[in-house]
C-alpha cells in the first residue's frame, strides 16, 4: 500500500499542492487526473522525493528512507522529459534501468530483461539504433520499457510502484492503447500504477480508481464512476460537461462543450407569376 500524509508543496511563494493525503492499494491502475495547474505532475515528484523528505510509505517503509539502490528496484518513475545528452543505442537505454541491479557488469539475466522489455514495448527491432535518431513516440516506448525493466526482478513477489507523468505523450492511438493494456496487465500481476493522465476518456477506460485534483487539492477520489461526475468535471474544468455510456465499454464517456443546434432557415415564399 502507498500512504501519502499531509504533502504540501510550495514554489517561489505559491502553493502547488495543498495537504494532500491518500491512501493507495496495490494490484490495480489509478488515474490523476485535473486541469492544468491542479498538481498532478507536481504530486508525482513529491512521491519520489523531488521536493524534499515527504511522509511517503510503501508498505510500511518510508521511501525517502531507503537507499537509493533499493528504491530504484521499488519504485520507477517515467517523466515528461527524457532527454540524453550523449549518444545511446536503444538497447543501451532500455539496459538503463538495469543500473541498480548491478555492479559493473549486467547478468545473462539483466540481458535478458532488456531483451524482454524491448519485446513488450514493440522496440526490439530499433535495439542498435541511435536512440537520438528515432521519433518521439518511439523515444517514449523505449523509456517506457526502461522503467519496466528498472523493476524486474528473479523474484517478483513483492509489489512495485511505477509512476508515470503523460507517458501517452508523443504515442499515436494504437500505441497509446498497448500501453495502457499493458499498464493493466502489470497492475494485476499486484502492482501499483500511478498515472497521470488528460485524456479522461481514455482513464475512464482502464483506470481503477482516481484522484481528481484541483488548485492543488484533491477534489474527489473513488472509482472510476464516482469520480466522473458531470458537476464535479464541470467545477475542476470550467466546462460544460455531458456524460453517457460508452458504446462498446461499461464506462463513462465524457462529452466537454456546448451543445450546437443549427438554426434552419425556412425557405423564401416564392411568388408565382401566371403567363
Amino acid at each position: 500500500m502507498l500512504q501519502i500524509e499531509n504533502i504540501s508543496v510550495s514554489l517561489k511563494n505559491k502553493c502547488i499542492l495543498h495537504q494532500f493525503s491518500a491512501k493507495l492499494e496495490a494490484a490495480q491502475l489509478l488515474a490523476i487526473v485535473g486541469p492544468n495547474g491542479a498538481g498532478k505532475s507536481t504530486l508525482l515528484r513529491a512521491i519520489c522525493g523531488d521536493y524534499g523528505k515527504q511522509n511517503v510509505s510503501w508498505h510500511g517503509c518510508n521511501l525517502h528512507d531507503l537507499d537509493p539502490q533499493e528504491a530504484a528496484k521499488q519504485r520507477a518513475v517515467l517523466t515528461q522529459k527524457n532527454i540524453l545528452s550523449f549518444d545511446f543505442t536503444v538497447e543501451e537505454v532500455v539496459m538503463m534501468g538495469r543500473y541498480p541491479h548491478f555492479n559493473k557488469q549486467p547478468s545473462a539475466y539483466d540481458y535478458e530483461v532488456v531483451e524482454r522489455m524491448m519485446a513488450r514495448m514493440k522496440v526490439s527491432s530499433f535495439a542498435k539504433r541511435s536512440y537520438h535518431s528515432l521519433s518521439g513516440g518511439e523515444q517514449q516506448r523505449v523509456q517506457t520499457a526502461r522503467v519496466f525493466a528498472q523493476l524486474e526482478e528473479e523474484d517478483n513477489r513483492m509489489p512495485k510502484l511505477l509512476l508515470l507523468d503523460e507517458p501517452l505523450n508523443n504515442l499515436d492511438v494504437k500505441y497509446q492503447y498497448q500501453l495502457l493494456e499493458q499498464l493493466v496487465h502489470y497492475a494485476k500481476q499486484g502492482h501499483l500504477v500511478v498515472i497521470v493522465m488528460h485524456d479522461l476518456n481514455l482513464a475512464a477506460q482502464y483506470a481503477d480508481q482516481m484522484l481528481l485534483l484541483q488548485h492543488g487539492l484533491l477534489k474527489k477520489s473513488g472509482t472510476v464512476k464516482e469520480v466522473l461526475q458531470e458537476d464535479l468535471l464541470e467545477e475542476a474544468y470550467q466546462l460544460p460537461v455531458r456524460i453517457d455510456k460508452h458504446p462498446y465499454h461499461d464506462c463513462p464517456m465524457i462529452f466537454f462543450g456546448q451543445e450546437i443546434k443549427q438554426n434552419i432557415n425556412p425557405l423564401p415564399k416564392l411568388k408565382l407569376q401566371t403567363a
